[in-house]
């Protein structure tokens, strides 16, 4: 079901009614997160800077909120506002110097920009530990292995690889690598695969599925996972997500998910993109890619 403003917007004839619109109908929902995410949604793929002026109002009113952070620091990412992602996730490893994620996403955004020297060195020394080796990689070592080698893959020619281990120089190959990335570790949801003869399987990130890896991610300041399709079956594949709620009832933050999504994974003719999204009590399932 679409929000009101999603069909307010949808029906004004012009970028700028619709911003209009948006600005007019923002003073009465000034404190709804809901209402920022549903404008972003509508001209994330419209207008760059429409999109990050409108998910920079949520940063702005939780200057310090870890889960906002992340949530706006996903979503510049997806803008491809690489210089706006990269404050936030400075800002991020402020607040948790321990925390792995940002590291991984530093790294992540050389690689975006381009800058693929440096994506390699960052994504080296997080693969032992950080530079003091002091930080629990174990978590996230499978996605630091695929973008390591999928790097050496496809750069191998422009880039000094002299202190690459040897197991990096193979890629792993399947059909849809799907890394999900997330803005709140206490946010209760499902990744749901729908295959081609209709059985589910479902990835439940839930206390009563997963206590241990809810608690390891507080612990360890990561929210990311990774999954893998294989050609075993041809045909048509739904990925969706699910929305539970919130391991804390009062909060009621809404929850991001960027998704990157690579076809022919490790083949010459791997494809890219990414998917952002939003869940909350609004809506409680969207699908993801198909």
């Amino acid at each position: 079901t679409k929000s009101a403003l999603t069909k307010a917007l949808e029906e004004t004839s012009s970028l700028e009614k619709a911003y209009d619109k948006y600005l007019t109908l923002r003073n009465f929902n000034e404190d709804n997160s809901s209402f920022y995410l549903d404008a972003f949604a509508h001209f994330k793929d419209v207008d760059d800077n429409i999109a990050a002026r409108i998910i920079s109002n949520l940063w702005e009113m939780n200057p310090k909120d870890e889960t906002y952070l992340k949530l706006v620091e996903l979503s510049s990412r997806y803008l491809g506002n690489y210089a706006l992602s990269g404050l936030l996730n400075d800002e991020l490893n402020t607040t948790s110097p321990t925390a792995v994620q940002p590291f991984f996403t530093e790294a992540k955004l050389h690689l975006a920009e381009g800058n693929y020297q440096e994506a390699l060195n960052r994504l080296s020394v997080l693969e032992k530990g950080g530079t003091y080796g002091s930080i629990n990689v174990s978590p996230i070592t499978k996605s630091l292995e695929r973008e390591l080698k999928n790097l050496v893959f496809l750069k191998k020619g422009s880039l000094d690889v002299t202190k690459v281990k040897e197991a990096y120089f193979k890629n792993t190959q399947m059909n849809v690598r799907l890394l999900v990335e997330w803005s709140n570790s206490k946010a209760e949801f499902e990744i749901q695969f729908v295959n081609p003869q209709n059985r589910f399987f479902n990835w439940e990130h839930t206390l009563s599925a997963d206590q241990k890896r809810i608690e390891e991610e507080v612990n360890l300041g990561y929210t990311m996972e990774e999954f893998e399709l294989y050609d075993d079956l041809k045909g048509d594949w739904k990925i969706n997500a699910i929305y539970k709620g919130n391991l804390e009832p009062e909060n009621d933050d809404p929850l991001v998910l960027l998704c990157s999504v690579y076809e022919n994974f490790g083949y010459p003719s791997q494809k890219k993109k990414l998917v952002w999204l939003y869940l909350d009590n609004q809506g409680t399932k969207k699908g993801i890619v198909k």
